[in-house]
């Protein structure tokens, strides 16, 4: 009689060797549909990728168009800034001009008082010392004065 074990080991012998056939049949369909699974694998893989890259860019798009805004906006109030730095230049340059010629006006002004200052005083002298000489009796005549002595005084 067949011994339980034998009949354990032949089934095990069997499917092993029936296993062993098939592996060796379905070798090439096997690898198939394991590099189908890897190709779908890498595909998904690829699709996500891809559309990582879309959005990146759409958001670099997005950025570039915020940057050039901004970079106009900068520039614009850069040449606003220029504009009126210059006109404040040419202003300043105005009225340093200005202040020059007042300057002048005054320094000159003050010359012509301080002439027409010392021609005064010197009138008023001349005329309180001739005041001094003429003689108050009409009909006298030292009362006139002789112009030679008005004209030695002013020398």
């Amino acid at each position: 009689m067949i011994d339980w074990t034998q009949i354990i080991i032949a089934l095990l012998g069997g499917t092993t060797f029936v296993g062993f056939i098939g592996l060796i049949i379905y070798r090439k369909e096997n690898k198939k549909i394991k590099n189908a699974e890897v190709n779908k694998e890498t595909a998904t893989a690829m699709k996500e990728d891809a559309s990582a890259a879309k959005e990146m860019l759409e958001v670099a798009k997005d950025m570039k168009d915020i940057l050039s805004d901004f970079n106009k906006t900068l520039k614009t109030t850069i040449d606003e800034r220029d504009a009126t730095i210059a006109e404040k230049d040419k202003r300043i340059d105005e009225l340093e001009r200005s202040v020059r010629e007042l300057t002048y006006t005054v320094n000159e002004q003050k010359r012509k008082i301080e002439g027409m200052q010392k021609i005064i005083d010197k009138e008023i002298g001349n005329k309180k010392y001739i005041e001094q000489l003429i003689c108050l009796k009409e009909d006298n005549m030292l009362r006139k004065i002789d112009l030679e002595m008005i004209n030695s005084d002013k020398k």
